[in-house]
């Protein structure tokens, strides 16, 4: 009976008990029915909700950071499903999750998605194409023959690409469509660091290692370089995509294989008849991600800004930024990286603060006249 008094989050055990002492105080005449009325309505509608969401059946909540913190907060999901989980089930194989170890990874995940800025259409694709339909048929949650489904997100630079990437592993972990949380990365200097005398062999021991979980291709453009004349036909992009689609057809359904990339690559990727062949062995997803706005590039900055304990002083400093973003990203182009950009221009604006207005420094306050003076600089 203990153990169930202690899979009860500790939130709602303090509002029965509130509830009992109104009851007590409205019996001793000391507590107006009306009060006690309210007061239980409110109480026991919360209840409802957090059990609710308890259950699984209010997830889209946690699409909302300050909602999810405070559900999170509320709820008790980890003590439930481990007593269920002691009671009724054994312990999963070495490596592979319980239910509460996949909510917590679900949770988090949808948190991290929902924090990033703009772009609330592609992140809706995501639950569409991929997430609900895993959490839907646990069975065949690709809804394909095909041994892996290879999800291609593709947008501009520093806009959370491999923050989506993660976040979408760790999803599928939660529907239980992975078996484990492992994410086994690829990036564009595996091949140039000598460990692997190939692209194959790159491509068996990455794909091998992530069976069970994901296989994650950072920064993909490298699939396109042009191939070796001195060693063979296809490009080494090829040779470790074949590879790839080889080794997880011999455990069809164990792995997800997810890369990012400009959306000018994905074009090219598409189109390349050499790669077509191994992409059209696995179930292909793609998810694309405009570029921000000057409004979402600014909450991007001020994101920033708040992490490293600095502010804006009001209206008038957050649209002289605004400005000067939108006139650094038309400088750059296509080079112009969301995140860096946001990155360098904040610590540009902490260093002026720290050399012209010292009082200002220690407040950790950012100013339209340092705005200002940084705009002169960077002219």
């Amino acid at each position: 009976m203990l153990g169930v008094l202690r899979a009860i989050p500790l939130p709602l055990r303090i509002a029965a008990v509130a509830l009992l002492f109104l009851a007590i105080y409205g019996l001793l005449g000391k507590a107006s029915s009306s009060m006690f009325v309210v007061v239980a309505i409110l109480l026991w509608t919360l209840t409802l909700v957090v059990w609710m969401y308890d259950q699984g059946w209010l997830n889209p909540l946690a699409r909302v950071p300050a909602l999810s913190r405070f559900l999170g907060f509320m709820s008790n999901r980890a003590a439930v499903t481990a007593r269920l989980s002691a009671s009724n089930k054994a312990p999963p194989p070495p490596g592979e999750l319980d239910d509460a170890e996949r909510l917590r990874l679900y949770s988090a995940a949808q948190e991290a998605l929902a924090a990033l800025h703009g772009n609330d259409d592609a992140r809706d694709l995501i639950y569409q194409r991929i997430i609900e339909p895993a959490a839907a048929n646990p069975g065949n949650p690709f809804g394909s023959n095909a041994p892996a489904v290879i999800v291609l997100i593709a947008g501009p630079r520093g806009i959370g690409k491999t923050t989506v990437a993660h976040a979408v592993a760790h999803l599928l972990v939660g529907v239980g469509a992975l078996k484990t949380a492992k994410i086994v990365t690829v990036r564009p200097t595996d091949l140039r660091a000598g460990e692997f005398g190939s692209a194959i062999q790159l491509g068996r021991a990455k794909a091998t290692a992530a069976k069970g979980g994901a296989l994650f291709i950072d920064d993909a453009e490298w699939l396109l370089a042009p191939p070796d004349p001195y060693v063979g036909q296809d490009s080494p992009g090829v040779d470790f995509g074949m590879t790839v689609a080889d080794v997880l057809s011999q455990a069809p359904g164990e792995a997800v294989v997810i890369a990012t990339m400009s959306e000018e690559a994905l074009g090219r990727l598409k189109e390349d008849a050499a790669h077509a062949r191994w992409l059209g062995k696995l179930a292909r997803r793609e998810i694309v991600f405009d570029d921000l706005d000057d409004d979402a590039l600014l909450d991007v900055f001020v994101s920033t800004l708040t992490a490293m304990n600095w502010r804006l002083e009001g209206d008038d400093t957050a649209q002289a930024l605004r400005r000067l973003l939108a006139e650094l990203r038309h400088r750059k182009g296509k080079a112009f990286d969301n995140a860096d950009a946001c990155r360098q221009t904040a610590e540009k604006l902490m260093e002026i603060t720290s050399e012209e207005r010292p009082d200002l420094a220690e407040r950790r306050i950012i100013t339209r006249e340092i705005v200002r003076l940084a705009e002169e600089e960077m002219e």
